[in-house]
């Protein structure tokens, strides 16, 4: 599995799959999710996820949208320890 459940993701492909006709809320490209849980896809070997953020009442238990359709946020912590290194050279060269 490429995620894993509380993850956040981000949709890379909000296009409607040819011949359905979805109910309820859908997907929009470049939104951030986090995945909810997973179900088996009835169609095909590729697994699905169900989203924290859109729940179809209707249809709630079985459908999910395909995991190919995301892709995973990576979060970079900032780390200025070169900047302040930078300023303390450079009150040392003052002195």
């Amino acid at each position: 599995m490429p995620f894993v459940t509380g993850q956040k993701i981000v949709c890379i492909d909000d296009t409607c799959l040819k011949g359905k006709n979805w109910f309820g809320p859908k997907l929009v490209k470049n939104r951030i999710y986090t995945v909810r849980d997973f179900v088996p896809n009835s169609t095909d070997e590729e697994p699905c996820i169900r989203l924290v953020e859109l729940v179809r009442k209707k249809y709630a238990d079985f459908t999910g949208f395909r995991v190919s359709r995301f892709r995973p946020i990576i979060e970079k912590k900032t780390d200025i320890s070169i900047f302040e290194k930078l300023l303390l050279n450079k009150e040392l060269e003052i002195v």
